[in-house]
């Protein structure tokens, strides 16, 4: 009798070691799924937690959005008779639209000199004209002869290093002008030929049929012709009507006018035909157009115009502010 006794007093005991060492594993090495199927009180309601307020807790904090970047883009409105055009100042995404003050005198055609190189007429000092910019540009404009160039006009910059510059000397020519002085007449250009802007290595000209008599405007068919800073040319385009103005994005994408109020956008990722004026790509992929007073943002990817605001009078030309 007195072994059973001692054998049925272990029992008791080993059991609730047992149990104290089961439950000290797994609070020092918890398995997934295990201990929150447990109904664990809370530290501060010691009822019990639903399953939904489980869930919830487990939940992951939603994503943030990605933060856009603002920009502040300066549009010009040309007012004729006036002694300064207007300017204002947009800043996207908000849209806000604010008009500037500016001095007398003032033109839209600045805001394309907010940065680069300028032609600078010295020919009363000098006898020659120079393209200049600060330190880093002072280039006299003379062909190989030494004769200085005429009548020279900026179109734009081929690249960082090299401007495009209309010029005349013998015939008029299209000029590739190095900060190192380095000057080569790219091309000849034609009496047919309409100088519309420089950039993505090219100079961009439109192509017109000239009409019949002196007082006749030109017309089309006209071209959309980009010339390199090796004489190559390629035509990108063909419309009915004449080209008047383009817009080029910082990579490949274009957008050009044409004189019946149509524009034609294109990106590597679709195009964009309807009435206005494109005025700025903000990237390859968005395009600033007006259509009158009403300012659009027109996306490639989603082929969405969408509006952004109005303004006072028609803008003709748009320029990131720097």
């Amino acid at each position: 009798m007195s072994r059973r006794r001692k054998r049925g007093s272990l029992t008791g005991p080993l059991i609730v070691i047992a149990v104290i060492g089961g439950a000290a594993y797994l609070l020092a090495n918890p398995q997934p799924g295990f201990l929150s199927k447990l109904p664990w009180p809370s530290k501060w309601d010691w009822g019990w937690f639903s399953s939904k307020s489980a869930a919830t807790s487990t939940a992951a904090a939603p994503a943030k959005p990605p933060a856009v970047a603002t920009k502040q883009i300066m549009l010009g409105v040309p007012t004729p008779g006036a002694k300064s055009d207007r300017l204002f100042s947009l800043i996207l995404p908000t849209g806000e639209i604010k008009e500037s003050q500016v001095s007398a005198g003032w033109r839209t055609t600045e805001l394309l000199r907010l940065s680069g190189p300028t032609i600078v007429d010295q020919k009363k000092s000098d006898g020659v004209m120079f393209l200049k910019s600060g330190i880093s540009w002072s280039v006299p404009l003379r062909d190989a002869k030494g004769n200085p160039y005429d009548q020279a006009t900026l179109l734009g910059m081929f690249d960082a290093d090299h401007a495009a510059v209309m010029a005349r000397s013998q015939e008029q020519v299209v000029l590739s002008v190095s900060k190192n002085n380095e000057i080569r007449e790219a091309a000849v250009i034609t009496e047919d030929l309409n100088p519309l802007v420089a950039g993505q290595g090219a100079a961009w000209f439109s192509s017109f049929m000239p009409g019949e008599g002196i007082e006749s405007p030109p017309h089309g068919p006209s071209n959309l012709i980009k010339i390199g800073r090796d004489g190559t040319s390629q035509s990108v385009a063909t419309e009915p009507n004449v080209i008047v103005a383009a817009v080029l994005g910082p990579t490949a994408a274009y957008a050009y006018q044409i004189d019946d109020g149509g524009l034609h956008a294109v990106s590597g990722q679709g195009d964009l035909r309807r009435d206005g004026r494109p005025l700025l790509w903000l990237d390859d992929q968005h395009l600033l157009f007006a259509q009158g007073v009403t300012l659009y943002q027109w996306s490639a990817t989603s082929s969405e115009a969408v509006k952004v605001g109005d303004l006072a009078a028609a803008p003709s030309v748009a320029a990131l502010s720097k």
